[in-house]
């Protein structure tokens, strides 16, 4: 099957495949803050953690 030319594909698909695009970059980049704020909560749990176990080794 021959592609066909861009301007026989109509304007609404194009429209589409730019919004699915601009989605999936918005995506991504939500995915990328989501992992930091994660990487984030973890370190400070595991600080609490080792202070908690410092404390409990004095009692």
């Amino acid at each position: 099957m021959k592609s066909r030319p861009q301007a026989s594909i109509p304007n609404s698909l194009l429209i589409l495949v730019d919004e699915i695009s601009l989605t999936q970059q918005s995506n991504r980049k939500n995915l990328d803050q989501l992992l930091t704020i994660k990487k984030e909560e973890i370190t400070r749990l595991q600080a609490a953690r080792d202070e908690n176990k410092e404390l409990l080794e004095q009692l």
